[in-house]
C-alpha cells in the first residue's frame, strides 16, 4: 500500500495473516515510475490505492489506476482501488474500471450522507467477487441498510449538487487557510490536510472552541490534522478559530 493512507487496509491484512509492505504515496501529479517499479519487483498478492487518498486528497488519473492493476495482474496479484471519496473529485470523474487484476470498492456512506450505517460495494470479475464473497459473514448487511442503500442510489441530482458545494467551499477555505498562514495541502476530496505542527493539541484547542478534526498521528502524521469541509456558512469561523489555536499554542510555548 502507498503511505500516508488509510489504516485499516494494513489492519485487515495483517488479520488475514499478511505482510504488510509500504511504499512512499506519490504526490499530485508525480505518478512516475516507484509505483510500478513496487509492483514488479515485489509482486504483491494485493495492493491497495485509495483514490482520493485519504488523509492527503491526492487523486490519481483513471489511466494511471488502470496500468498499476495491470502491472498487479501481471504479477498473479490483484489491485483494490478504494473511491470512497471519488464523488467529491468534482467535476472529474477518474473513477477506475473493474477488470482481472483490478477490483474497486464505493462507498454510500461519504457523499450519500449515511455514515452510520457503513454500507459500501465491490465491483470486480466474478471469480474474485465469489472468493470474496465465501469470506464475508452470513448477514453482513442488515435489511434496512439494504434499503436505505438501494433508495440512497437513487439521489443522483442531490449527490451532485453536494459535491459541487464541497468543491466550491473546499477551494474557499483552502484560500482562506494560505492567506491565514497555515500549511494546507490541495485536495479533491472531501476535507483538507493541514500542517499546524502537534496534532494532537491543535485538535484538543479546536475542540473547546467548537470544531471536531482528526489527529493524523495514526496516519505517521502527528503535525498533522485533516479537516472536513465545513458547510459555508461555518468555513470563516473554522479559520478563525484555527488562528486563536495557533495564536494559543505560540503562547503556551
Amino acid at each position: 500500500m502507498f503511505a500516508p493512507t488509510f489504516g485499516e487496509y494494513a489492519a485487515a491484512a495483517r488479520a488475514a495473516g499478511m505482510e504488510v509492505l509500504e511504499a512512499p504515496h506519490p504526490g499530485a501529479g508525480k505518478h512516475g515510475a516507484e509505483p510500478w517499479r513496487f509492483i514488479e519487483e515485489l509482486q504483491p498478492s494485493l495492493v491497495f490505492l485509495c483514490n482520493p487518498n485519504n488523509p492527503t486528497g491526492d487523486l490519481w488519473p483513471r489511466e494511471a489506476a488502470q496500468a498499476l492493476g495491470a502491472a498487479a495482474a501481471r504479477g498473479g496479484g490483484r489491485l483494490v482501488v478504494d473511491e470512497a471519496y471519488m464523488p467529491f473529485a468534482w467535476p472529474e470523474d477518474e473513477r477506475a474500471a473493474p477488470g482481472p487484476g483490478l477490483l474497486v470498492l464505493r462507498s454510500l456512506t461519504k457523499v450519500h450522507a449515511v455514515p452510520g450505517l457503513r454500507l459500501g460495494f465491490l465491483l470486480g470479475p466474478e471469480g474474485d467477487i465469489a472468493a470474496v464473497e465465501a469470506q464475508q459473514p452470513p448477514w453482513a448487511v442488515s435489511a434496512p441498510a439494504l434499503a436505505a442503500g438501494l433508495a440512497a442510489l437513487e439521489l443522483e441530482d442531490f449527490c451532485r449538487e453536494s459535491a459541487r458545494r464541497v468543491a466550491a467551499t473546499r477551494a474557499a477555505l483552502f484560500d482562506a487557510l494560505d492567506r491565514a498562514g497555515f500549511a494546507a495541502r490541495p485536495s479533491l476530496a472531501n476535507f483538507l490536510l493541514v500542517d499546524v505542527g502537534d496534532g494532537a493539541r491543535f485538535r484538543a484547542g479546536l475542540l473547546r472552541r467548537g470544531f471536531v478534526v482528526r489527529d493524523c498521528a495514526s496516519f505517521g502524521l502527528p503535525s498533522c490534522v485533516r479537516i472536513a469541509v465545513p458547510h459555508d456558512r461555518d468555513a470563516a469561523r473554522l479559520v478563525e478559530a484555527m488562528v486563536e489555536v495557533r495564536e494559543w499554542l505560540a503562547a503556551e510555548s
